[in-house]
């Protein structure tokens, strides 16, 4: 049984698609910034084996849940009687949604599987039950890690902001 078709890609464009049967390709990679998983590899019996395609790089996005500004034009009376009434925005701490996806694994060799999906974690974004909780932040500075998606046949690598770490997607089996 010889296949000419090739696996169809997420229509969100985060997985990868697999590679062609008995073409000797390795498939396509993880949409960037999307933590997908990597199409696995297709190799003829003969070979030579070829190795999966990349996954997608992860993603961290941070918003404030209640922005603070003073917006529009004040007179410095309006804006002294605001600060005297205690009315007057003050930057002190803050508090923020977040989502952090991990890169995705690199798909495996010789007509391997595809590498899994970077993994996800988020407050205010996606489905309830797989909500965190905002994070209350002082002023400061923060490290953010965005992780790399595995290149072919080996795991993803994770992303974090302050507390949260997403896991990278696993890398794709290889065909024994």
């Amino acid at each position: 049984y010889t296949s000419r078709t090739t696996g169809a890609a997420s229509p969100c464009g985060s997985g990868g698609a697999g590679g062609t049967s008995n073409q000797n390709n390795a498939g396509t990679a993880g949409a960037t910034n999307r933590g997908g998983g990597g199409g696995g590899a297709s190799s003829t019996a003969s070979g030579p084996f070829v190795a999966g395609a990349s996954g997608g790089s992860g993603r961290v996005v941070i918003a404030e849940t209640t922005p603070k500004c003073a917006s529009g034009r004040w007179t410095i009376n309006e804006h002294f009687d605001q600060v005297k009434n205690s009315e007057w925005i003050t930057r002190g701490g803050f508090t923020t949604n977040y989502m952090v996806v991990a890169g995705g694994g690199g798909g495996g060799f010789s007509s391997g599987g595809g590498g899994g999906a970077g993994g996800y974690r988020a407050s205010g974004f996606g489905p309830s039950p797989l909500q965190g909780s905002a994070l209350s932040l002082s002023l400061g500075s923060y490290t953010i890690t965005r992780g790399a998606g595995g290149s072919g046949t080996n795991d993803g690598n994770a992303s974090t902001f302050e507390s949260i770490t997403s896991a990278g997607g696993g890398k794709g089996g290889n065909a024994s």
